[in-house]
């Protein structure tokens, strides 16, 4: 698929349309948003809290000081571009367990006997302190400035692809290809060590990873209105302050005037409360039984929610008064492949790629088109203009 099939419309941000998806969008009756990187601009936060969680795990787990460069916005993307990785505690366990493939073997091995301080305490911090002060007394309590040399996760993306067999690929299928890529190195042993300290993502409070990530990303108050509890590390003020929004009013009013605001909604991986926080008044533009937030959705239902599953998109669409074809605007992997699996439940859901906000928008726009997606546009805003010309 390329842009040779898509009709261009012009403007200072041109914005395309599948030629075979033209009809079915004069048809559209209810419109869909997810947040991250569409209706919020999120790179001051999920992304920076992303390498801020990861630095400190190295600076806290085994002493290093990571050079500014070595995880990249790039990098996050391109997990997010298999598909999978909707939750970002995921893609920061990915990265540090990529990261760690690249050590020298001198510097991995002070993970060694650490899983004795993992079994002897179920909190976060404390787990973080204990191994923190054994592994300084260990390498002395300075810290050591290293740029690992992991292989190049491109190479690591491609042949999860080729041993699975599948584009759309989880936390599980690169935890396992990395670990291969640990054992040729030698490290195998010591690369599960490191695994069992930081933890598998799940659940507030049960590893030092999503832990660390929530206290991050939220910060103390948000923590206790979510979670029902205190934050285990006191990191200042949550980073979701430092979110934008990325959606004119303007644009919201026009199109809520067109359809009503009872068929628009959100389909978000994040949670409703620093949504409501970030957007304010925005928020009066969608129907808000109809907006479905992952984030707590999962909570409650589990890992049945999370993208690519259709759950969210559903559950919007039949609360949206009869709507039948909606378009959903998303900018990863997964929300294209979210919206086209709500296909088998007989409400054919056209997919919009928002890339303005990607490192690399021109590249981008061939990833969707190579995707077959309905429409790419740079900015949210850019449906109103798709929408007249259509």
């Amino acid at each position: 698929m390329t842009l040779t099939k898509y009709y261009k419309i012009q403007g200072e941000a041109p914005a395309y349309i599948l030629r075979e998806s033209a009809d079915i969008l004069r048809k559209l009756d209810s419109i869909l948003f997810d947040c991250d990187g569409v209706l919020i601009d999120t790179r001051e936060s999920y992304d920076k809290a992303i390498i801020k969680t990861i630095t400190i795990i190295y600076e806290r787990i085994l002493n290093i000081e990571l050079i500014a460069s070595t995880v990249s916005n790039s990098h996050i993307y391109l997990l997010r571009s298999t598909g999978g990785f909707n939750n970002d505690t995921d893609t920061t366990y990915v990265l540090a367990l990529w990261l760690f493939t690249g050590l020298p073997r001198s510097r991995a091995e002070v993970v060694q006997e650490l899983e004795f301080v993992v079994n002897g305490t179920g909190n976060p911090r404390k787990l973080l302190d204990d191994v923190s002060q054994i592994v300084a007394a260990r390498t002395g309590y300075l810290r050591h400035e290293i740029q690992p040399n992991p292989p190049p996760l491109e190479q690591v993306v491609s042949e999860s692809i080729r041993r699975t067999g599948r584009q759309i690929l989880s936390v599980e299928d690169l935890e396992q290809t990395i670990g291969e890529f640990a054992e040729r190195r030698g490290l195998l042993p010591l690369f599960e060590k490191f695994k069992q300290v930081i933890g598998r993502p799940g659940r507030y409070g049960e590893g030092i990873v999503e832990t660390l990530f929530c206290d991050l990303y939220y910060g103390p108050e948000n923590v206790r209105r979510i979670f029902g509890r205190e934050s285990h590390f006191d990191l200042g003020p949550g980073m979701y302050l430092n979110e934008r929004i990325n959606v004119k009013e303007s644009t919201l009013a026009r199109l809520a005037e067109k359809i009503g605001v009872e068929r628009m909604s959100i389909v978000s991986g994040r949670d409703k409360i620093s949504t409501e926080i970030v957007l304010g008044g925005l928020m009066r533009y969608f129907n808000r039984n109809a907006c479905v937030f992952l984030a707590d959705e999962y909570r409650v239902v589990g890992e049945m929610v999370k993208k690519p599953s259709p759950y969210g998109i559903l559950k919007a669409i039949t609360r949206m008064d009869g709507a039948s074809t909606p378009i959903y605007l998303g900018n990863s992997a997964e929300d294209l492949f979210m919206s086209r699996s709500v296909d088998k439940y007989g409400y054919r859901t056209l997919f919009g790629a928002v890339i303005g906000l990607a490192p690399n928008p021109t590249e981008s726009i061939e990833f969707f088109a190579s995707l077959g997606s309905d429409a790419i546009l740079v900015s949210p805003d850019d449906l109103v203009k798709l929408w007249r010309m259509i």
